[in-house]
This record gives C-alpha cells, structure tokens and sequence, in this order.
C-alpha cells in the first residue's frame, strides 16, 4: 500500500515577500522606538527609505541563499546551525565600525543592530515554514 504526501509550497516569492513585509514593520517599531528614546531622526538606518530597502535586500539575498543551500549541501541543517549566527555577526561589523569611528551615535548603531536581529529572525521563522530543509541524517 502507498501513502500520498502533500508537502508544503516551498514559494520563494512567497519567502521574499513575507520577510520583506514582516522584517520592514519590525524594523519601523526598532526606528521608531529608538527616535523616542532619544537617537537622532535623521540617523541614516533610521530612515524608511534606508532600513525598508535594505530589508527588501537582505530578504531576496537571504531566501535565494536559503534554497542553494538547501538543495546542494550535505546537511543544510547543519551548515545553517553555523551559517545563520556568523552571517549575523557580519552584518553587524559596519554598524560598530560608523559607531566607532563617530560617524553614528551608539543609540544609531543599537537601533541598527536591532534592526539586523529582527530582519534575520524573521527571514529563518519564514524560511523554516515556507522553504523547510530536510534533516540531517546521523
């Protein structure tokens, strides 16, 4: 006997669209949150135009490098485990050099910093539901 599986669309415009959205009103709330404590409006990632394009990016780049992964690695689940934290932290190094070097207010660079964790957090809870990677066999 033969049993039928209905799996889950693995749409990447679906993916690119949801983290777009999701990952751009996350980003607002962390602007706006940070304005009214006191960080600069004018602050470059402060500015819609800046952290909405950016996440729109972050979330093509993100979810086509989601799906090569997941289609030519061994064991995706593993290179993710490493792959996601270490793209983080590469995302933060521009951030702490503008903050470093005077170009940003630290309250800029924090708000920015924010902004990086909500985008990737949101971008793997909508890789995982809509572009889920097979399990690593042991």
């Amino acid at each position: 006997m033969s049993t039928i599986t209905v799996s889950r669309p693995r749409s990447i415009t679906t993916s690119i669209l949801l983290v777009a959205v999701l990952g751009s009103i996350a980003n607002a709330a962390v602007a706006l949150g940070a304005v009214s404590v006191g960080a600069p409006a004018n602050g470059m990632p402060l500015q819609p135009v800046a952290y909405v394009t950016l996440t729109v990016i972050a979330s093509v780049a993100g979810a086509f490098g989601w799906r090569t992964i997941e289609v030519r690695a061994q064991r995706p689940e593993r290179v993710f485990r490493w792959l996601v934290p270490a793209t983080l932290l590469l995302s933060l190094v521009p951030d702490v050099i503008l903050g470093t070097s005077g170009a940003w207010e630290w309250s800029v660079v924090l708000a920015a910093i924010a902004m990086h964790v909500a985008t990737i957090a949101i971008a793997v809870a909508v890789y995982v539901w809509q572009m889920p990677v097979r399990r690593d066999q042991l």
